[in-house]
C-alpha cells in the first residue's frame, strides 16, 4: 500500500500537469475498474489463480503510466518534446520496476498491472492533454462522461463499503 501511495504521489502529480484533474482522475477510475474485471473474468475462469485478495489502485496507477507513455509517443512542440520524452521515459522505467517486482515480490497481481497498463494505452489515445501541452480543451461530453465514471465509482465505493460493514458486523464475520 505505502508503494501504491508513493507511485501514485509521483505519477498522479505529473499526469495531473499535463492532462488535468478530471481526466487524470478519470484514467486511473476507467483503468483500475477495467483491471479488476479483466482479473475477475480470468480467475473465475480458472486462467490465473485466485489469491485472497487485490488491490486495484496499482493497476488505476499503470493506467496513468500508460497515459505518460502514450503523450511521450504524440508529436509535441520544441518546448514540450522534454517534457513528452521524460514522461515517457518515466512511465517506461516505472513499468520496468513493475515487472521486476512482480517476477520477485510475491501476491503482486501482474494480470492487472498488465490489464491497467493495456487499458491506460487505449484510453490515452483519446484523452487530449491540456492545450498548454499541445491538447485541447475537453468537450463539454467528455466533462459529462467523465464526470458520470466518477459518480459511478463512487456510487460503487459507497455499496462495497456498506456491505463491507455488513459483513464486519455478522457474527464470525
Amino acid at each position: 500500500m505505502a508503494g501504491n501511495a508513493v507511485g501514485l504521489l509521483l505519477v498522479g502529480t505529473h499526469t495531473e500537469r499535463l492532462y488535468g484533474r478530471l481526466s487524470t482522475l478519470t484514467v486511473f477510475t476507467l483503468t483500475a475498474v477495467a483491471a479488476g474485471a479483466i482479473w475477475v473474468t480470468a480467475s473465475t475462469a480458472g486462467l490465473v489463480p485466485l489469491g485472497d485478495y487485490t488491490v486495484g489502485a496499482s493497476a488505476g496507477i499503470c493506467g496513468l503510466i500508460a497515459l505518460q507513455v502514450t503523450f511521450g509517443r504524440l508529436s509535441h512542440t520544441r518546448a514540450d518534446r522534454r517534457l513528452a520524452r521524460a514522461g515517457a521515459t518515466r512511465g517506461l522505467l516505472a513499468t520496468g520496476l513493475l515487472v521486476i517486482s512482480g517476477l520477485v515480490l510475491p501476491g503482486v497481481n501482474n494480470l492487472a498491472h498488465a490489464a491497467g497498463l493495456t487499458f491506460g494505452v487505449l484510453v490515452g489515445a483519446h484523452v487530449p492533454a491540456l492545450p498548454a501541452h499541445g491538447g485541447r480543451p475537453l468537450r463539454a461530453v467528455e466533462r459529462v462522461l467523465m464526470a458520470a465514471v466518477l459518480v459511478a465509482a463512487l456510487v460503487a465505493l459507497g455499496f462495497a463499503a456498506q456491505h463491507l460493514v455488513v459483513r464486519l458486523l455478522q457474527p464470525g464475520g
